[in-house]
């Protein structure tokens, strides 16, 4: 949203979300489409970085990054697709069911460092 909201250019903006369960039926996929400014593609690797920002100054570089920790964390996956200028992609998925080694994790603290 943040990305949407810095866009310049004089177009009405929308971010979509899809919801669907993989043909195996273990995992759930989220995609996110906006079609705001993109993402640069040689700017990809480092989107998930902590206090990575492309706002400058606007941005802490912690929400990315946080949002694939805990993603991580519950043994899913995230995924970004760049299309620059016409908006970007981005692919959760999700285990339907926790990994039989992931119980008793949840007293576990995340490692903000990993």
């Amino acid at each position: 949203m943040e990305a949407c909201i810095e866009d310049p250019r004089p177009i009405d903006l929308h971010i979509r979300l899809s919801l669907r369960i993989d043909e195996a039926g273990k995992s759930v996929l989220f995609e996110f489409f906006d079609d705001g400014p993109g993402i640069d593609p040689s700017e990809l690797h480092k989107v998930f970085q902590l206090f990575y920002s492309s706002k400058g100054k606007k941005g802490t570089g912690i929400g990315l990054y946080m949002t694939r920790q805990v993603i991580l964390e519950q043994g899913g996956s995230i995924h970004a697709d760049p299309v620059p200028s016409e908006g970007a992609r981005f692919t959760v998925t999700l285990p339907l069911q926790p990994a039989d080694s992931r119980e008793g994790d949840a007293d576990r603290p995340i490692d903000p460092l990993r």
